[in-house]
């Protein structure tokens, strides 16, 4: 008797969570000053990650189909790299078709791209909460005691030194 197994990372849906906004004191936003809703999302191995539970943290916001952020979110991962004690995670927003991003959809991100910061999926929660029309789509956060002290875009020139800066 013959018996063939084969193991393949899950296409794990995004599961909804209710964003946790505590009374802060500041607003409820992703620009700087702001305080971020929290969040709980789980990468494409169906691992948890909660958003409250890391400082610092850097939260890169991506979409597949955006070019340009290609390019930001590799200088966001070359931040990781040099600093790896800081959690650092990017949220894939939508696929390339502009959908709802599944697990296949965020390791052909992190593959393609060389990735080795954790890729999350967005669910219809973190869409709302961390919405910002105005950037395409794509942009990065680095909070401290759970303030937003950066935002960079794909119009920043710099993503890494300006990651840097913030240490």
């Amino acid at each position: 008797m013959l018996l063939l197994l084969a193991c393949t990372k899950p296409d794990v849906e995004p599961i909804d969570s209710d964003p946790v906004v505590e009374d802060t004191g500041c607003d409820v936003g992703v620009g700087v000053g702001d305080c971020p809703a929290d969040f709980a999302l789980i990468d494409q191995t169906g691992v948890e990650y909660v958003f409250s539970e890391h400082d610092p943290v850097v939260v890169s916001v991506s979409v597949m189909w955006d070019p340009t952020w290609q390019d930001r979110v590799r200088e966001v991962d070359d931040f990781y790299e040099a600093h790896p004690e800081i959690a650092t995670f990017d949220v894939l927003v939508e696929n390339l078709a502009g959908e709802d991003p599944l697990g296949s959809d965020a390791l052909l991100w992190s593959d393609s791209l060389g990735l080795s910061l954790t890729v999350l999926l967005a669910d219809d929660d973190f869409r709302e909460s961390w919405a910002d029309p105005g950037e395409n789509g794509s942009y990065v956060v680095f909070a401290r005691g759970g303030v937003v002290t950066l935002k960079a875009t794909s119009a920043t020139a710099d993503v890494q030194s300006a990651l840097e800066g913030e240490l």
